[in-house]
């Protein structure tokens, strides 16, 4: 695996095979620890390797324009299913479209996550369920809609559906209950808007939709105004929130007081914490597989990202960054793969248009898509 990441000689691919080696051996070295915990603990932490493996995803093979125009379409339908899933839930109700073990965890019948998991508060209703996608997890859902939705409106030729996917996106995103999932939203707007504003580097069509949506937008707004529970839902998720009152912080503080008195752990991690702060990427990650992994992570998605050079596709992955210092629910399945996808994408998506630019041949565009 190691070799086949390197084979190319891309820098990050390069950080990537280090950042598997390295976390690999701190794992091994705090297996007698996870060993002690038993088996479900070594479980646990498996899936946590497996999920730094993830990024390694960044040297995922897309050889050609081909390859990549097929991905892209997949991305595109993908993310529409997606949507239709959402609506789905509104239209007919969570439990009538919820699939046991794979979309909803539950024993004998959906009204168990409604009494207890999966409530949207602060709109008038205690029965109002979260749009979700995994393990009735609204977060999940909105990070996926965040983080692919940049990708998915590129892969469309129309600006009317790039519209849509953005403004579906956003309201999902809202109804999904998650406050890291409307930030997230909110900053990948912010990012969108300065590519449209600022960046030669971004394609016209790109900035186009930018626009349009803003416009339209400004228009609904003016007409018909903010939903009133929508808006009630954003004030309690976010606006009228302490965010400074929060259980992770307190972990983070107890981590901080352990590992201070034990600074081996900064290098070496500790996987059998009792308490893990596994909500804050960055701070997960020290904890975990110690600051050399954690610089190394980042390092590599950094190489492969390039978020200096902005560009309208690579909004979603940096938003998703942002988000993550919040909630990145990075450990929860599928995300970390999710991630790591996206940065092959991102990446896949900028070589060929620098080999276009290049060689000056429209028939090649990536941007040229079904």
């Amino acid at each position: 695996m190691l070799r086949l990441i390197v084979s190319e000689g891309e820098v990050s691919h390069r950080l990537a095979a280090f950042l598997i080696f390295l976390a690999t051996a701190t794992w091994m070295i705090n297996f007698p620890s996870l060993a002690a915990e038993g088996f479900l603990k070594i479980a646990q932490m498996a899936f946590a390797l497996s999920a730094i493996w993830a990024v390694a995803l960044i040297a995922y093979p897309i050889p050609s324009v081909k390859s990549l125009r097929s991905l892209l379409l997949y991305v595109k339908w993908g993310y529409w299913f997606i949507l239709f899933y959402a609506g789905c839930q509104l239209a007919f109700g969570p439990e009538a479209v919820a699939v046991k073990n794979v979309t909803a965890l539950y024993e004998a019948s959906f009204d168990e996550i409604l009494n207890k998991h999966n409530i949207i508060r602060g709109m008038g209703a205690e029965n109002t369920a979260k749009t979700f996608s995994t393990y009735q997890n609204g977060n999940l859902f909105s990070i996926s809609i965040v983080m692919f939705l940049p990708i998915a409106a590129h892969a469309h030729r129309s600006v009317l559906a790039k519209v849509a996917v953005f403004f579906l996106g956003g309201v999902f995103c809202i109804l999904s209950g998650s406050a890291s999932g409307m930030i997230g939203y909110a900053i990948l707007l912010l990012l969108a808007a300065a590519c449209a504003a600022g960046s030669s580097r971004i394609s016209k069509s790109g900035g186009t939709v930018i626009m349009v949506f803003l416009m339209l937008s400004a228009l609904y707004l003016v007409l018909y105004g903010i939903p009133e529970k929508l808006l009630a839902l954003v004030e309690y998720r976010v606006l009228d929130r302490d965010f400074s009152d929060n259980g992770r912080w307190v972990k983070t503080a107890i981590w901080w007081n352990d590992a201070m008195n034990n600074p081996l752990k900064l290098v070496v991690g500790d996987l059998a914490a009792d308490v893990l702060v596994y909500e804050i990427l960055p701070l997960s990650i020290a904890q975990f597989f110690g600051f050399f992994v954690l610089f190394l992570f980042y390092g590599t998605v950094w190489t492969s990202l390039k978020p200096l050079n902005l560009t309208f596709f690579k909004t979603g992955a940096l938003a998703y960054l942002v988000m993550s210092i919040g909630e990145g629910g990075y450990w929860l399945t599928p995300i970390a793969y999710l991630f790591g996808l996206n940065l092959a994408i991102c990446a896949a998506i900028a070589r060929f248009s620098q080999q276009e630019s290049c060689s000056n041949s429209p028939s090649r565009s990536v941007f040229k898509q079904g």
